[in-house]
């Protein structure tokens, strides 16, 4: 069984910062998004970093589009849910496939893009099922509070500020990608890890 920490990053101009950090910060979070004059999908990535035993497990290159890494709460979900199995896909090329195994969760990462295949995925790592499951909702909730900010911060900038048309379609761009149910699926994790626990 492996020591671990899980995080929720977000990508901004290059970097993968804490949602945590940046939801301190003072500055609007559209801004990171309204700065870049060419936004596109790979600009809107965000999910959960892993680190087993003071390592990068999965990082930056295994980490898709936000809305992706609601597949880990639902695959995490089905494992406690009594499963035996599940995959989590936080990007379209890559599949994170979880078994349990006893009160442990084992983790390995396969890459399912042909053009990296060369790179060999991380060998398996076993953490604690429920503690993984509690970082992962705790976590998720700061995955929620940046989609809900951000997502206020562009109806509150549309109903204050006379804009141009790109900037409105760049705002449009970015609501579509963040109009995500993490909401319904953290409270679902919490109500499945509260059952987990009482079993």
């Amino acid at each position: 069984m492996s020591a671990f920490k899980v995080e929720f990053r977000v990508f901004v101009r290059g970097e993968w910062p804490l949602g945590e950090e940046l939801l301190r910060k003072d500055e609007q979070l559209v801004f990171n998004y309204l700065r870049n004059l060419q936004l596109n999908a790979d600009d809107l990535r965000g999910g959960f970093f892993l680190e087993v035993e003071g390592q990068p497990y999965i990082g930056a290159e295994s980490i898709g589009e936000a809305r992706l890494s609601l597949s880990w709460l639902r695959a995490v979900r089905e494992v406690l849910g009594g499963a035996g199995s599940a995959v989590a896909s936080p990007r379209p090329d890559h599949e994170i496939r979880l078994r349990r195994a006893g009160g442990n969760l084992e983790i390995e990462a396969a890459r399912l893009d042909s053009q990296s295949a060369a790179s060999a995925p991380p060998p398996r790592a076993a953490v604690p099922l429920l503690s993984f499951a509690e970082d992962l909702l705790r976590e998720s909730k700061v995955f929620s509070r940046y989609v809900l900010t951000l997502m206020n911060e562009i109806k509150d900038r549309r109903s204050q500020v006379a804009m141009d048309r790109e900037t409105n379609d760049r705002l449009g761009f970015i609501e579509d990608y963040f109009e995500l149910p993490v909401a319904r699926e953290v409270a679902a994790l919490k109500d499945q890890l509260a059952k987990a626990g009482k079993s």
